[in-house]
């Protein structure tokens, strides 16, 4: 299908794991008892979502999640159904639409528990909307939100903490989505725009047991001043031999090219090989580590 990538949700890590599938993300769950959160006076400008807002709240997703690893690109199919499927949305507008949270609630041991499973505050005002519009709930017991580390602590839910000390909120881990790497010219290629102006050439090259004999087995790259060509080599090409290569198998590959490690944290760990100094040095910057976190709208 010329996807770079395949991804999904575990029902076991260590299981996909040894088909090829590697953790590339890290989810943030933090839970807060809902009479911890301050009543700001924003909440006033909360309501439901109707259905003209949808077309702001769009933009503002895409304004939002720009650059962050993870979001998936939302088209009008995908709008209709989490408006049909969502159980609740609300929007902060006060002129102009500047946040809105998406959320479900259910019963627990007869207290109602709030999720929030996505919440986006284009402005101070907002994020005080949003949060005094869950304290202002008053027959919800706890408040929980999954998101990245960074949305965390912009939301501010972590630092309502009651004062005796006896119910804290609090953040902890779980392991979040696994990519695959399915084509690695193709991967590269589509992160063509990290290669803006880099000069130079390298090969990479993967190791697949489980990858059909029709998938490339590496990719050159070679850069020049205005041009960038990348050429998927077969298994044979003498070019996978080349000194300047960087090979590793498909785990290795996969964490490197999603950022959950950085090219020279992958070659450190022994999950890449490289035979010169130089070919690292070259490409390192090109391979950033990226928090990718999929909030749980879009989880499949």
């Amino acid at each position: 299908m010329g996807c770079p990538f395949s991804a999904l949700f575990p029902f076991s890590y260590n299981y996909y794991r040894k088909l090829g599938w590697e953790r590339v993300g890290t989810q943030y769950i933090t839970r807060t008892l809902r009479e911890n959160l301050p009543v700001f006076s924003e909440a006033r400008h909360v309501r439901n979502a109707l259905p003209h807002d949808r077309h702001d709240l769009a933009e503002l997703y895409d304004e939002m999640s720009r650059h962050q690893s993870g979001r998936w690109l939302r088209d009008e199919r995908r709008w209709n159904y989490l408006f049909e499927h969502v159980k609740h949305q609300v929007v902060y507008k006060r002129g102009r639409l500047e946040g809105y949270a998406f959320f479900d609630s259910r019963d627990d041991g007869g207290k109602k528990n709030i999720r929030i499973m996505e919440m986006f505050a284009a402005s101070e005002d907002a994020r005080r909307g949003l949060t005094g519009y869950f304290a202002d709930m008053k027959e919800v017991g706890e408040v929980s939100y999954a998101c990245s580390l960074g949305e965390a602590q912009t939301s501010g839910l972590p630092g309502y903490v009651a004062d005796h000390g006896e119910e804290q909120a609090g953040i902890t881990q779980e392991p979040g989505i696994m990519f695959r790497l399915v084509d690695i010219a193709a991967a590269v290629e589509a992160l063509a725009p990290n290669f803006e102006g880099w000069e130079g050439e390298t090969v990479f090259v993967v190791t697949d047991v489980g990858a059909g004999s029709s998938l490339p087995a590496g990719v050159y790259i070679e850069g020049k001043p205005g041009s960038l060509v990348f050429t998927a080599l077969e298994k044979g090409d003498a070019r996978l031999r080349a000194r300047s290569r960087i090979e590793g198998d498909t785990r290795a590959w996969t964490q490197t090219m999603a950022g959950y490690f950085s090219l020279k944290d992958a070659v450190s760990l022994h999950r890449l090989r490289s035979f010169n100094a130089e070919s690292v040095e070259a490409v390192d910057a090109l391979f950033p580590r990226r928090e990718i976190f999929v909030p749980p709208a879009d989880h499949f």
